[in-house]
């Protein structure tokens, strides 16, 4: 979900001096994706020069835009140019501004003369899945990957337990009774812990056959171990397996929690009391 307002300023923005633009006039388009979101602004259409665009910024002054005719274009990561990240009614909120600043004649300090607030959002709780396919033998494989779009989550599996070299593909050939290692990662929150709640491996059919990694952040049994738990990676082993009626391999699901670093309730941490 993307959210635009524009406001206009009298000399400089602050209380009742910041003033809402009339509604469906906003010369601007956002666009949020996975890891970045896109903001682009005909300056033609709010008075501003194109030697002038220098004092048009994202959230800081040193995050320029890339002018192409009358298109000033913000191309942002969520980690970057000051993005502010907060927790509201189970949705992650990313927002900043895109200002307009100039010093007055005869001034040093800048005046913001109009500002574009930006916000994208996503659910606070959300799942990743990656495709895996059970091996009856030690045959060497080609492995292509693959990861759902979209998904603010990342689930790697790797060879070893150093974590140092991972499982490349769509379609991941693994030997039964070997261990897989499992990396849960929510690479752009960085402001924001991550708790994984539960994990399982389950067939794509309706209602799925499955079997349960993780419940409510604890290791189901002895064939699954939670290795590592950090603010956005979790690490866990299991020993790969099949389920009955399988032919086209079998999902590891994740789902987990996005929570502020200063949530303390019981959903928010990654601890295990069972």
């Amino acid at each position: 979900m993307s959210v635009i307002s524009l406001y206009f300023c009298c000399g400089s923005c602050g209380g009742n001096d910041r003033l809402p633009s009339v509604a469906g006039t906003v010369p601007a388009n956002l666009q949020c994706f996975p890891s970045y979101y896109v903001v682009k602004i005909n300056i033609s259409q709010l008075s501003v020069d194109k030697q002038d665009v220098s004092n048009v910024y994202m959230g800081v002054e040193t995050c320029a835009g890339n002018l192409d005719g009358d298109i000033l274009t913000f191309n942002t990561s969520y980690s970057d140019c000051n993005t502010q990240h907060k927790i509201i009614d189970g949705k992650v909120y990313f927002t900043n501004a895109v200002k307009y600043a100039v010093a007055p004649p005869g001034h040093i300090l800048k005046t913001t003369q109009w500002e574009y607030d930006t916000a994208c959002s996503e659910a606070a709780k959300v799942t990743d899945s990656i495709l895996i396919i059970p091996q009856y033998n030690s045959t060497t494989h080609t492995n292509i990957s693959g990861q759902i779009q979209g998904s603010p989550v990342h689930i790697s599996l790797y060879k070893d337990a150093t974590y140092t070299s991972p499982l490349q593909g769509n379609e991941l050939g693994i030997t039964i009774g070997s261990t897989v290692y499992v990396q849960v990662e929510a690479p752009r929150n960085l402001d924001i812990v991550m708790a994984v709640n539960n994990c399982t491996v389950h067939l794509n059919n309706v209602p799925p056959t499955s079997h349960s990694l993780i419940e409510n952040g604890c290791a189901i049994d002895r064939e699954t171990e939670i290795i590592i738990t950090r603010n956005q990676v979790t690490r866990f082993k299991f020993i790969m397996f099949d389920l009955p009626h399988d032919q086209n391999g079998l999902y590891v699901t994740c789902q987990v929690t996005f929570c502020d670093q200063l949530d303390f309730s019981s959903k928010c941490q990654q601890t295990c009391t069972n």
